[in-house]
Order: C-alpha cells, then structure tokens, then sequence
C-alpha cells in the first residue's frame, strides 16, 4: 500500500514539526505554507502586568513580550501546545482549555472571575475565535494587543494551483487554522481549472478552520476530533 501525501500548509516553525511527526507516522509530507508570520514591536506601558494573560497559539507566545508579563497570576493557553510553548518561554501559572477558542473562553470564566482582576490577550492582529468579544460580553475587563500578522506569501496561490495540477499523488491538505483555510479557499475557491483536478481530503484543526473549506466546490472535509498534533495524526490516517 502506498504512503499517503499530505500537504503541510501551516506557517513555520510549526510546520517543520509537523512535518516531521508525519513522516514518523508514516506519512509522506510535503510543505508549502499558506501564511507567514510578520512580528509587530510592542511597548507595553506597565513595568509588570498581574492580571490574566492569554494566548490562543504557539506563535502568540512565539511574539509576546517576556518581560512586563512574568507576574501575570495566570497564563490562559488555548491547548496544551500553546502551554508547553508558554512554559519554555519561562512563563508561569500556565492553564490550559485543551479545546478550542470556545473552551478557552469557558475555561476561562470557571478558572477567572470578574473580580479577579483585568485580562489580556497577545497574539494576531486578526485573531480567530473572537475571545475578547465573548469575555467582554461577559463583563470581563479584558483588551487585547497584537504582536504579530499573518499574511498569505506571494507565491502562495500559484503554488498551491500547481500542485494540484501537477500528477504526482496528493493526498491530503491541511489546515492547522481558520487563517491558513481563508488562504487556502482564496487560492482553490475561484481557480478557474478546478473543475479538471481530483482534489485531495481537507483536513482541518477545529471546526473553525473547516468553515473555508466548505466553500470550495467538491471538497471533502474532515475535522480532527480535538485541537491537537495527535488528532490530526489520526485524522490523515482516516481521511
């Protein structure tokens, strides 16, 4: 039986990991990020924030600002990815929702009470899941900064185009977020020789990120059954 081919689309450093725990389960992975990452310089005016801090991914703490932060009295990561990032950037009174941003948010309001204090979260310019929204919402006091951007490389669309055109076997194509799907269907969604390519299965991190896909004609989408490395592992072995 041939190994399946699956196209890592997520930005770097966290493709290259990726990439690599397929290939140690079997698969045969290839990379073309769909986004890269852009840092936004940050001058944070307090010498020490103690309130909640979050983040919703590894490249939120990849941006954040270490050192007004080391006080915070807890650090809100969405999974437990975002956690073990948090804690080799030397954060402390790491929690994590092991979900998705709506499990962050519910995490967030069993594990923080409006009196506890202000909450902030760093991370995308354009984030996904609308935590602040749904905190304020809630009465929670919370803003949050950007520290970073995402945006589609150039060679992106094109790329993508000819891989799918080209004959060697193309199994899978990832999306490790609802930004990386929005580039992805972009690329596909309005391509005029779609009609003339088998596509491969969309397998996507959250539902989320399976939102896009679903506006490409024809596409067959499988969501990973938790937000995580090791569901998407088993989500390519069932695609």
């Amino acid at each position: 039986m041939s190994l399946k081919t699956v196209l890592i689309t997520r930005t770097q450093p966290g493709a290259q990991r990726s990439a690599a725990r397929a290939k140690a389960e079997g698969f045969l992975p290839e990379i073309l990020p769909a986004l890269e990452l852009k840092e936004i310089p940050v001058v944070f005016p307090e010498a020490a924030f103690t309130g909640g801090l979050i983040f919703t991914s590894p490249n939120a703490v990849l941006f954040a600002p270490r050192a007004p932060f080391r006080s915070a009295s807890a650090v809100f990561c969405v999974g437990d990815a975002t956690a073990i990032a948090a804690q080799q950037a030397g954060f402390e009174n790491i929690k994590s929702a092991k979900g998705d941003s709506d499990a962050l948010v519910m995490f967030i309001r069993d594990q923080w009470s409006l009196h506890d204090g202000s909450l902030l979260q760093l991370g995308n310019e354009a984030p996904s899941g609308n935590v602040e929204e749904k905190l304020s919402a809630q009465g929670y006091d919370i803003q949050s900064i950007a520290t970073y951007k995402t945006v589609t490389p150039a060679t992106f669309t094109q790329a993508l185009r000819d891989r799918l055109a080209s004959d060697l076997r193309l199994d899978i194509i990832t999306a490790y977020s609802p930004a990386c799907a929005d580039a992805i269907a972009d690329a596909v969604a309005g391509w005029s020789e779609i009609g003339n390519v088998k596509l491969p299965m969309f397998v996507a991190i959250s539902s989320n990120a399976a939102k896009p896909l679903k506006n490409i004609k024809q596409a067959k989408v499988k969501i990973a059954l938790q937000p995580n490395e090791n569901e998407m592992i088993k989500a390519f072995q069932f695609a």
